[in-house]
């Protein structure tokens, strides 16, 4: 079975009611790579490009809508006919049997029928994903800044319950970002105040890093878009310029980064950084 959510519709491949999907492509087909070709005078070939890009991705929705009564099926062909009504891109979420992708994507446009006769009526419509990538459900790992631990633990026996303790645990400040994709994705990163003097982000695997230096008030949280470079806090105010070290980072298909968080400054209550990815699928 094969859903598509788009725009609060839910569209269907093996229901008997409702928006059904008879046929759909460009989900599944590997994104288009644009080469370009310049040809060589008076030689043959042409000179060749040393990193071709991909291409937004189109796809296009068939079905028809099923119902009982004339006031149904008006009412369901103002609701695909209004689909981004301010043509605003939004979510286009596909669920198949063993896994769930997602893109934003622009709609292109919506064919109906030019008129009803019965409570049964066919559609088409394509939207653009102009990122091309389908993407898996966020992943999202935290952690809190590093602390040193307090003492040790001495084992006394031979089970694990059998020692003897000083001190509490420490923290690393460490985590790790896996990318079970097939394409390079950019995480996005959060930090939660309060930390006096900003903080810095390690990728330990690469070491790229990242430097804030801004205070951020306990209840404040800060956020990183690395795919732009761009940065805001609360949600609402622009603080990409406080962005003092621009290493960003993305995690390759199919590996695994270590990701150091540090506090600047004085610390007060208790700061997380929280690193989220969506796995991307080529």
């Amino acid at each position: 079975m094969t859903t598509i959510q788009f725009e609060g519709l839910v569209f269907d491949d093996e229901a008997s009611t409702g928006f059904t999907i008879s046929e759909w492509s460009g989900w599944w087909d590997g994104a288009g790579i644009r080469v370009p070709v310049n040809e060589r005078p008076q030689a043959d070939g042409a000179f060749g490009s040393s990193n071709n890009y991909r291409a937004a991705r189109t796809v296009t929705v068939e079905g028809s809508w099923v119902g009982s009564d004339m006031e149904s099926a008006y009412a369901a062909l103002r609701q695909l006919r209004a689909m981004q009504p301010r043509g605003v891109p939004s979510t286009f979420r596909v669920t198949e049997p063993f896994e769930t992708t997602s893109s934003v994507v622009a709609l292109a446009g919506v064919r109906g029928p030019n008129q009803l006769a019965h409570p049964f009526f066919k559609f088409v419509f394509d939207v653009v994903a102009y990122d091309p990538l389908r993407y898996g459900d966020p992943v999202t790992s935290s952690t809190g800044i590093p602390v040193s631990g307090g003492g040790l633990l001495w084992p006394l026996g031979t089970t694990a319950l059998e020692y003897w303790d000083w001190g509490d645990d420490g923290a690393s400040g460490r985590i790790s970002v896996t990318n079970v994709g097939t394409a390079d994705v950019w995480p996005s990163i959060t930090v939660t105040g309060g930390l006096a003097g900003g903080f810095v982000v390690t990728n330990v695997s690469t070491g790229q890093s990242i430097r804030f230096v801004r205070p951020i008030p306990e209840g404040s949280s800060v956020s990183i878009n690395q795919r732009t470079g761009s940065a805001s806090i609360d949600g609402q105010s622009d603080v990409g310029g406080f962005i003092t070290e621009r290493g960003f980072f993305a995690i390759p298909a199919g590996e695994t980064h270590q990701v150091q968080f540090a506090g600047l400054g004085a610390v007060t209550g208790t700061p997380q950084f929280t690193v989220t990815l969506s796995p991307g699928y080529l």
